[in-house]
């Protein structure tokens, strides 16, 4: 009796643990360009900053203009900004600012991620622009076929999901601050 219970447990396991989804990892490097320097001076490249962070509904949690840092947080990138790779590691929509890795169902994310721009004076008269993002949290969207209803459903999945930048968002950001 023993022998069947642990051969039906090990049916079991060997079922449930099937059934979940395979999720890969990143297969993309995503180095990037997070900071610059420019001749644009302090006061012009901070009100660009602030401009930005404002013209963006950008929630800011710290503004010290003396250190040169602003730092946002909870900041929402929605589903048009987020990629996905495919099954060999290549990325779906070169523009993108975030990436997830390939899964079977997954049709897209949310990320809601934090970062902080720091504008410092140099002595050679130029200016240091750098891009820190971090506390990225990526939210996959899947798409399921409904049994009751015979109909494509899509759903945002409650539990985090590694994602990455691509590179883009720094991009976009000292783009912006560089005018």
């Amino acid at each position: 009796m023993k022998k069947v219970i642990n051969l039906l447990f090990l049916v079991l396991v060997l079922v449930l643990s099937s059934c979940g989804p395979t999720v890969y990892t990143l297969k993309g490097n995503y180095l990037m360009e997070s900071s610059a320097v420019t001749d644009i001076e302090f006061d012009k490249v901070w009100d660009n900053v602030i401009d930005y962070f404002a013209q963006n509904n950008i929630p800011v949690a710290t503004l010290e203009k003396s250190s040169g840092l602003i730092v946002a947080s909870n900041v929402s990138i929605g589903e048009s900004l987020v990629t996905l790779e495919d099954k060999n590691g290549q990325i779906m929509n070169n523009n993108a600012w975030f990436v997830f890795p390939y899964q079977k169902g997954c049709v897209g994310g949310n990320v809601v991620c934090s970062f902080n721009v720091r504008v410092k004076k140099q002595d050679d008269g130029k200016t240091f622009i750098g891009i820190n993002i971090g506390n990225i949290q990526g939210y996959r969207i899947v798409e399921f076929l409904n049994t009751m209803t015979f109909s494509k459903q899509r759903i945002t999945q409650t539990v985090q999901s590694p994602c990455s930048s691509t590179g883009n968002f720094e991009k976009h950001l000292l783009d912006n601050f560089k005018k």
